[in-house]
């Protein structure tokens, strides 16, 4: 399925306030350990969310949470290196964000699922633009820094033609 079939699949009107802003995470680390933990919390969220989505979104929501799970495995295998990167504990802010989230269903759920990730990926992008602003190339980490800024701009791009759809 290509983009605009995606997005023409959704049928969003309106726009839903994000459920999902971590608590954990900060938007601004102070070192590498605050890198990797404000990175892989968001994460986290993000592949609970995904997998709901699996299960409740509509066909184009199940599209992009595929994609959206296994690139967020991928981020906690390169992080931790190990090939099943296990997931975060989260606050209890955020599973009741989570949970909530998987109460929805049908449109409403599609709406929230998508403002939520929009809402992560922003935070995601300024733990990264920290990182590399700090660090330039100079660590392995920036490096990964600025792989990820470029995808999770990807992803911005098509969550926000989803949320307009």
């Amino acid at each position: 399925m290509d983009r605009r079939q995606l997005v023409a699949g959704l049928g969003l009107v309106g726009t839903v306030a994000p459920l999902l802003v971590s608590t954990q995470a900060s938007a601004k680390p102070a070192g590498h350990a605050a890198y990797r933990d404000g990175t892989l919390t968001i994460s986290t969220i993000s592949r609970r969310a995904s997998e709901l989505a699996l299960k409740q979104g509509s066909a184009a929501i199940q599209t992009f949470a595929k994609l959206e799970l296994a690139e967020q495995v991928t981020v906690g295998q390169t992080l931790l290196n190990k090939d099943a990167p296990p997931l975060k504990t989260l606050s209890a802010d955020d599973n009741d964000a989570l949970a909530k989230l998987a109460a929805l269903s049908g449109p409403q759920f599609d709406q929230a699922y998508v403002a939520a990730e929009i809402a992560g990926h922003k935070k995601l992008l300024g733990i990264q633009e920290t990182l590399i602003a700090k660090d330039g190339l100079g660590s392995d980490l920036s490096h990964i820094a600025y792989f990820l800024r470029t995808f999770i701009h990807e992803h911005l791009d098509l969550l926000a033609q989803l949320q307009k759809a």
